[in-house]
């Protein structure tokens, strides 16, 4: 039961902040064109929920669940800010991380997760995923 509330809560989450891919670009209409898929789905998913409140607090551990991405080796970028100072910036998946740094001690954040992928010599960003995460 609590994983199912955990996965209501993470979709709920998804869809509130804006999991979406990028408007399709001119499919063949010179070099380096890229056509992108609207069916792509990118979920923050808790791996360590260290107080088991079902949300992304400082301190726990993420990663993020990736599907229908048009691409072999799509990787995801994560930032979180406390006001206007970076406090934290990896590219891990899909590898786990914890939400925590040398220069974020505690307290709440807000992230930008973003899926991307390389196409010599452009980033193509697939998908954004925006998050709150709680102070614990």
């Amino acid at each position: 039961m609590r994983r199912s509330t955990l996965v209501a809560c993470v979709m709920v989450l998804a869809a509130s902040f804006g999991s979406s891919a990028l408007a399709q670009q001119g499919k063949g209409k010179g070099k380096g064109n890229t056509e992108i898929s609207s069916s792509i789905n990118f979920v923050l998913t808790l791996v360590n929920d260290v107080n088991g409140n079902g949300s992304a607090d400082w301190g726990d551990t993420i990663t993020f669940d990736v599907s229908g991405a048009e691409t072999v080796h799509p990787y995801v970028s994560l930032t979180c800010y406390q006001n206007d100072t970076l406090v934290a910036s990896s590219v891990n998946w899909p590898d786990s991380t914890t939400l925590a740094s040398r220069s974020w001690l505690g307290g709440p954040a807000d992230c930008v997760a973003e899926l991307f992928y390389f196409s010599s010599p452009k980033k193509v960003v697939l998908s954004t995923l925006t998050f709150a995460v709680g102070g614990a």
